[in-house]
């Protein structure tokens, strides 16, 4: 994993110890490791989109698992964790089914769910829907896989932040309760990130099935 840009990042050697984040911002109550704001501040400046790069054996051994798919794949994080609350947006298992049946009536188009977290109750497996951790793909693998297939579909999390930094579409949602400050901050009343393509799309809101059957995967455009 790199980056497409090359930075020039220069320290005062002075000092005994070098960290990153700088520990006073680090301690600050308003640094969070998951916020995009620093990114933001970083396009604003370069006016450049950040971009995940993988090395050459991860590219190699994601291709060959990409051949494997079909033509048109639509990779989906499906958050589990436990405990959890509400706002954490954890997926709804029988909505996710109901929308996976309704769209696999078209068989060129199939799943692959990524991520550790176990699959949500009332997800059946059939012969397009692919669970990454059953076919014991490497973590560095699935997220760059991300980049290889052709959308991206699910919750706000780490997984996701592989569609954030690639340009794939994608549609990625977050609760409405949750960090509502934080994501206000990052991206206003808008509905995406400050470097993200038009069809790179955040929702606050709770997938539904009526939504969700909206999404048409021949243009994966926006709805």
């Amino acid at each position: 994993m790199g980056s497409k840009y090359k930075f020039k990042i220069c320290y005062d050697f002075k000092k005994k110890d070098i960290y990153w984040p700088i520990y006073d911002q680090k301690n600050s109550k308003f640094f969070l490791y998951t916020s995009f704001d620093r990114i933001n501040k970083l396009v604003n400046i370069f006016k450049i989109k950040p971009i995940l790069e993988w090395n050459k054996k991860t590219i190699f051994k994601s291709k060959k698992i990409r051949k494997n798919l079909p033509k048109k794949t639509i990779v989906v994080h499906l958050k589990n964790i436990f405990p959890h609350k509400e706002q954490e947006s954890n997926a709804d298992g029988k909505v996710w089914n109901d929308f996976f049946n309704h769209s696999l009536n078209n068989k060129k188009v199939g799943f692959l769910l990524i991520g550790d977290d176990n699959i949500p109750e009332n997800i059946n497996f059939n012969k397009n829907i692919f669970f990454a951790k059953k076919l014991k793909i490497p973590l560095s693998i699935q997220l760059c896989l991300v980049s290889m297939c052709n959308g991206f579909l699910g919750m706000a999390s780490g997984p996701s932040v592989a569609a954030n930094f690639s340009n794939v579409p994608y549609y990625i949602f977050k609760h409405p309760k949750h960090d509502i400050k934080e994501i206000e901050k990052e991206i206003g009343n808008k509905n995406k990130l400050h470097f993200a393509n038009k069809n790179q799309i955040i929702l606050r809101k709770i997938p539904t099935l009526d939504f969700l059957k909206k999404i048409d995967f021949n243009s994966y455009g926006r709805i």
